[in-house]
């Protein structure tokens, strides 16, 4: 929602009959409003510690590859509308955790480099949240999907994962949790990956670049 408002002779145009002070702060109520509300992260996915990755290095890089940087719509002032995004970091979050993640299953992460035979990319592609009113309370339900791809030597594979988290929100303070709310629902799509047993253990395998077998 756009607002503008021009000031002249210590009054706000078209407030002028309410009085400077009063003025001022009705615009300044009207635009807190509408300026939304950036959700920070705080992502970690639980894993089970193992050895399945027999300390082979894996580049790890992180991206945000959403199509719409807005998570949902938040009931603001007067019942006006604000945007509730992401704060920003959300790819160092991710591969933070993502790191954290395979350290956990017995590989040894790095940034990602170009000399390392195994890479790994998780690409956010989707976080959205639907708020359902209903008298004194509200209900969100986020969903977040990822999308992991490796490099393997040259082999490349990818996979997705999808989670969902429903959460009762705080009326009178919503902003709090939805930053708890989104971190757990990625931190749960994230821990997908380290139970994808297949998907670790094609990770770890020794792969030879098909030049090499000629």
């Amino acid at each position: 929602m756009r607002a503008s408002f021009a000031q002249t002779g210590g009054t706000v145009r078209g407030f002028s009959g309410l009085g400077p002070a009063l003025a001022c702060l009705l615009a300044v109520f009207l635009l807190s409003g509408c300026a939304g509300y950036k959700a920070q992260l705080a992502v970690k996915a639980v894993a089970e510690p193992e050895e399945l990755g027999k300390k082979a290095p894996v580049s790890v890089r992180a991206k945000d590859a959403r199509d719409n940087p807005v998570v949902c719509k938040n009931a603001g002032a007067m019942g006006m509308a604000s945007e509730v995004t992401l704060a920003p970091g959300v790819e160092d979050q991710l591969a933070r955790a993502a790191a954290a993640l395979l350290s956990e299953k017995g590989f040894v992460p790095g940034p990602d480099d170009p000399q390392t035979a195994r890479k790994v990319e998780v690409s956010l592609t989707r976080l959205v949240c639907v708020n359902a009113f209903g008298g004194n309370e509200t209900v969100a339900k986020a969903e977040a999907e990822l999308l992991v791809t490796v490099d393997n030597n040259g082999h490349a594979d990818e996979r997705r994962y999808a989670g969902e988290t429903v959460w009762r929100l705080d009326g009178e303070n919503m902003e709090p949790d939805y930053d708890r709310l989104f971190s757990q629902t990625i931190s749960k799509t994230l821990a997908r990956l380290g139970a994808d047993y297949d998907f670790l253990n094609e990770l770890a395998s020794v792969k030879l670049r098909s030049k090499d077998l000629q």
